[in-house]
């Protein structure tokens, strides 16, 4: 949907995780990328671990608020121009 102005996804789900999300972004919308936040339980993989170590990716960390969210998107949404 080229109507996309964010993306908020989990980086562990089952069946798939954000990792593969994260591929797919780069492959099919890598404009995507700078709108992209990563939510995390906390990454239990040394990958999951590096990833959200990497400048380029922005995470918060569940739970988080409502408040906490929308400032995350918001921040996201400006800092991507």
């Amino acid at each position: 949907d080229p109507n996309i102005a964010a993306v908020v996804c989990d980086l562990q789900m089952p069946g798939v995780d954000g990792l593969d999300v994260h591929a797919a972004i780069q492959e099919h919308r890598p404009e995507l990328q700078d709108r992209t936040l990563w939510a995390t339980g906390g990454a239990t993989t040394p990958t999951g671990q590096a990833f959200l170590k990497r400048p380029d990716v922005r995470s918060i960390v569940k739970p988080y608020s409502g408040k906490t969210l929308r400032d995350a998107v918001a921040d996201r949404l400006i800092s991507s121009g």
